[in-house]
């Protein structure tokens, strides 16, 4: 509607000047949520991987049956009761997390996978954990009657 010479109707319009016909900076693909990944381009060329996540991958591996739903090194091949979530992480045996050929994917449990590949928590995170500091002690603001005090000392609670 808006044009450049509003006077002249043959003038070219604001959005001919400053459409992108060319499709520069535009991204080619866009991910789709829904799209699977090609898992037989994927575990023989080892390309494909990078418009999904890993969660994604590792399940199409093992829903379309290229890896098994166990540990490769225990056997465990136990489920979650709550979601029916396995245990297992995608283990890449060269360390390279960019070769998704076959014979380089195995999975592991988190046992497994902690004792002979790699160690999950950070020096910082086993800092604080081992830490033996005492957790400080708050007043309590509340009084408990005589017959509350008898249940807790039958019960082995205070003494």
């Amino acid at each position: 509607m808006f044009r450049v010479d509003e006077s002249d109707p043959a003038s070219p319009t604001l959005f001919e000047i400053h459409k992108n016909q060319s499709g520069k900076g535009i991204p080619k693909f866009l991910p789709d949520r829904r799209r699977e990944p090609n898992v037989k381009n994927l575990v023989e060329t080892g390309r494909g991987y990078e418009s999904f996540t890993p969660e994604k991958i590792k399940s199409r591996l093992v829903t379309e049956g290229y890896l098994k739903d166990e540990c490769y090194i225990c056997g465990i091949h136990e489920r979650r009761m709550t979601d029916y979530k396995s245990p297992l992480l995608l283990n890449f045996k060269d360390g390279n997390k960019s070769n998704y050929l076959l014979d380089n994917l195995e999975m592991l449990c988190y046992n497994c996978y902690f004792l002979y590949v790699a160690d999950p928590l950070t020096p910082n995170q086993v800092r604080h954990i081992e830490d033996n500091q005492t957790v400080k002690e708050l007043p309590h603001t509340w009084d408990l009657d005589k017959e509350a005090l008898d249940n807790m000392k039958a019960l082995g609670i205070l003494s």
